[in-house]
């Protein structure tokens, strides 16, 4: 799909999505709650991302997975290499002001009251100018300072270690985890998601 001519999607296999890009922030920041089982982060992230109760589980979760990786494939070699877990460039919880500013410095975009999709506001930050505070942090995170030598690494090592973030654990979501979905906890829980059919509002 292509940003540039093609309509963004506001539904997944036919079920009506929440395309504003909090739906998504709130995804990442609930990855990261270690105080949510597995299951109820699966539960959590498809309510919040579609708008209707969903029967096929595998199907929803590979669609939400689809969306918050922006139509790009995710697999789980995406997710993490023989070195261990991608290093985490953000935090949405911990750099909120950070990029809240950035958006209002590059773009005049108020992020409280600017409702984006979700893959317009992933361009953007994506594209966020070098001069933004939270583009040198994120310069910082993920800098190899394997080959740096002398003051250099050690600046940079400084550095990554004052910013330093914990892994997110979106590998939780892989394939491997929509079979926790058979659970009977959360078979329930889906059931419960069918009131929402008579209107009332679950979570």
């Amino acid at each position: 799909m292509n940003i540039l001519i093609d309509e963004l999607p506001n539904e997944i296999n036919g079920i009506p999505i929440r395309t504003d890009f909090s739906a998504m922030v709130l995804f990442e920041l609930m990855l990261a709650d270690p105080s949510i089982s597995n299951e109820n982060k699966i539960v959590l992230a498809l309510n919040y991302l579609y708008k209707k109760p969903v029967s096929d589980l595998k199907k929803a979760v590979d669609g939400l997975l689809w969306y918050y990786s922006c139509g790009k494939p995710v697999s789980e070699k995406s997710i993490s290499s023989p070195s261990g877990p991608v290093k985490r460039a953000y935090d949405f919880e911990v750099d909120a002001p950070m990029i809240y500013a950035a958006f209002m410095q590059a773009y005049n975009l108020d992020l409280n009251n600017d409702k984006l999709h979700w893959w317009k506001f992933c361009a953007l930050f994506q594209a966020l100018p070098d001069d933004c505070r939270i583009s040198k942090i994120m310069g910082y995170r993920t800098m190899d300072c394997s080959k740096l030598k002398g003051e250099e690494k050690k600046f940079y090592e400084e550095q990554q270690n004052k910013y330093k973030l914990t892994p997110l654990g979106i590998e939780k979501l892989s394939l491997t985890a929509a079979e926790q979905l058979t659970k009977d906890r959360v078979k329930a829980r889906f059931a419960e998601a069918e009131k929402w059919k008579q209107g009332e509002k679950i979570l």
